[in-house]
């Protein structure tokens, strides 16, 4: 004699089966995706992060310092930050013009072709009252070229402007 209930269930241990197999497919398709991203894009990102951050910090310790001394630094070692002149991704530069009482610019220069390039530059101004102004730029594409000098008209606002191939994503 045969048990009623075994044919539905075996169905229903098939339907259940399918599903999370179908599910699991699904979930690694999903894993397999984000880790492609995230090897990609995602990794690219972190790294692009890490001169953004230093350039950033930089910016920032040479508003500190030129208002204290009334001059920007002209390397690393001088500002004193602990960021290093080279990490595996970018080779981090001063660029510095005839003045340095007026303006300094600091360079992240990426050692893989698929990192933008990122330049920071700090610029004294006495319009419409004596202050530190800064600009954050980023390449507009993947470069390993060192950033060029940046525009040394003064845009609208009557501040120095990123290099050409490059855009401002932060100011102050």
């Amino acid at each position: 004699m045969s048990n009623p209930d075994s044919s539905s269930s075996k169905k229903e241990f098939s339907r259940l089966t399918w599903f999370l197999m179908g599910s699991g497919v699904s979930l690694a398709v999903l894993l397999v995706g984000w880790g492609v991203w995230f090897l990609g894009e995602g990794a690219t990102n972190a790294k692009e992060s890490e001169a953004r951050n230093n350039i950033g910090a930089m910016l920032v310790g040479q508003q500190a310092y030129y208002g204290d001394q009334r001059y920007f630094l002209d390397s690393q070692e001088a500002l004193g930050m602990g960021i290093p002149d080279e990490t595996n991704n970018y080779i981090y530069k001063f660029i510095i013009p005839t003045s340095k009482e007026l303006m300094i610019q600091m360079v992240a220069q990426p050692k893989k072709q698929s990192l933008r390039s990122y330049t920071g530059i700090a610029f004294f101004t006495e319009n419409p009252e004596p202050q530190v102004n800064l600009i954050l730029c980023e390449s507009d594409k993947p470069t390993t070229d060192l950033s060029p000098e940046p525009s040394l008209a003064f845009n609208q606002d009557g501040w120095f402007a990123c290099p050409e191939g490059y855009s401002a994503i932060g100011s102050s």
